[in-house]
Formats: structure tokens, sequence, C-alpha cells
């Protein structure tokens, strides 16, 4: 810390390892709640200014990290949401056409995806079941009635899932916001406080001379 620096932030100096911002002591899913700083210039002179820049600085890069985490889930999960959208319309079709059979004699021509965006026509034999990728290279085979049972319920969870994901991400930005409105405030007190002490040093240099 320079003299400069020292001279504006209190008589008793607060070294910038021992520097404590303000803490609700809330977490919101494991997201620390961020406390808006009402007394900046109290703040300054209980702490350095320089160390409470640095530890909301701090802060601030954690929760751009958790955003960054956050993004990546919702991403995630929005793929896997229309991934089971996609089983689900397909299954749900196989049973609508084979309830209009009977007894389920007929072939079914569809089109199957080989790639991204490459389809070709396919011809798919009459059958009561259905295969599902459930992870790990494992796949099992169930009924209609099963795959539609636990594709809606898959569903349902990743879009509550979802849900969840979107308010954390509402809510971390809500602490960012905060976070950073104090990193700005500390900041210009402190260049206010530089200014204010290096024009008075300077007055006082020039008062000094016009006496001698």
């Amino acid at each position: 810390m320079s003299k400069e620096s020292a001279a504006i932030t209190g008589a008793v100096q607060v070294p910038d390892s021992v520097v404590t911002i303000p803490n609700s002591g809330e977490k919101h899913h494991g997201i620390p709640t961020a406390v808006f700083f009402d007394d900046v210039a109290s703040l300054a002179v209980k702490n350095t200014a320089t160390g409470l820049i640095d530890k909301l600085s701090a802060l601030s890069q954690k929760y751009r990290f958790f955003e960054e985490k956050l993004l990546k889930s919702r991403d995630t999960l929005g793929e896997k949401i229309a991934e089971v959208q996609r089983a689900l319309k397909a299954v749900t079709s196989l049973e609508e056409k084979s309830t209009r059979s009977g007894d389920n004699s007929s072939d079914i021509e569809t089109q199957f995806e080989l790639s991204d965006g490459i389809y070709v026509q396919a011809v798919v034999p009459p059958s009561r079941a259905v295969c599902l990728w459930l992870g790990a290279n494992i796949m099992v085979e169930y009924s209609y009635k099963e795959a539609i049972t636990l594709l809606t319920k898959n569903l349902g969870s990743a879009q509550t899932n979802l849900a969840e994901t979107n308010a954390d991400i509402s809510y971390l930005r809500d602490q960012l916001n905060t976070t950073d409105i104090n990193l700005s405030r500390v900041y210009n007190h402190h260049v206010q406080s530089v200014r204010k002490a290096a024009a008075q040093g300077s007055a006082s240099k020039t008062a000094i001379g016009a006496a001698t």
C-alpha cells in the first residue's frame, strides 16, 4: 500500500490479508448472498480501500465462475429436454399407430437420423417394444407404455431442474450486480480520497512556502 493511500484510510491500518467485507452468512443453493455497502467511507476506515477492492474483485470472480457453471448446466439441460421430447414424440407415435392397426402387423415407414442433420428412409418392423439409451452404453427394452412413463418422468425432472437453474442464474446475477456496485463505489471513494489528500498536501506546502 502506498503512503498516500495509507494516509486517507485511517490512523490504524488493517493488513490486506485480514480485511473482511460484510457478509449476511446466507446462501442460496450454495451461492453466498452479497450485502450492499451502506457506508463505504466507514468500511474504508475500518479496513483498507485497496484491501476491500481486492476482496470484492475476488468475490466478483467467484460469482462469475458460478455463473459460467450454471450457464453450461442450463445448456446441457436444454439439450436433454429436446432429446427426451423427440424420443417421447416418437414412442407416442409408435403406440398410436400400434393402437390403430390392432395387431400391429404392418411395417412403419419413417426417417432415421444417421448423423446430425442427415436422415435416411427406414422401415420399422412390427413391434410392441422400444429400446431406450439410459447412458453409459446401456440400452434397455421397454413396452410402449413403460417407455412413455419413463420418458415423461425424465422430461418432468429435467424441466424442474431447468427452472431451478434459471432461478439460480437470476439470483446469482443479482448478487454479482450488488458486488460490482460495491466495488465501483469503494473504488470511486478511494480515488476521491487520494485526490483530496493530494490537494491538502499541495495546499500545505504552498502555505509553508508563503510563510517562509
